[in-house]
């Protein structure tokens, strides 16, 4: 497999940049993969001092890779939802959170 993310060290400033062209910068599996190893690298670098991620191309990053979430990826991560069996109860529980975070309730 083609390296996707690269690491440069000049000056105290690493730049992490993201070459995924075919996905514009999709982040998958690989891609999420490199990155969390490339900004453990730059961490690990006493002479590194501030870190600047960019992107190869236009696009710098595009969202999920939802080929991958199509073709049975990765499964969910944190708590599984549970399921409501009064339906008006599961509609409140949304209006506070709703009503918490801010938003406007219709």
């Amino acid at each position: 497999m083609a390296e996707l993310v690269h690491l440069d060290v000049a000056d105290g400033v690493a730049t992490v940049t993201l070459d995924s062209e075919h996905n514009r910068n999709a982040l998958s599996r690989q891609l999420v993969t490199e990155l969390a190893d490339r900004l453990a690298q730059a961490d690990d670098d006493a002479h590194v001092r501030a870190v600047l991620v960019r992107s190869a191309h236009r696009v710098f990053c595009s969202g999920a890779d939802l080929s991958e979430a199509a073709s049975g990826g990765r499964p969910r991560r944190g708590r599984p939802r549970r399921q409501c069996r009064n339906r008006s109860l599961c509609r409140g529980q949304r209006r506070t959170w709703r009503r918490r975070a801010g938003f406007r309730i219709r």
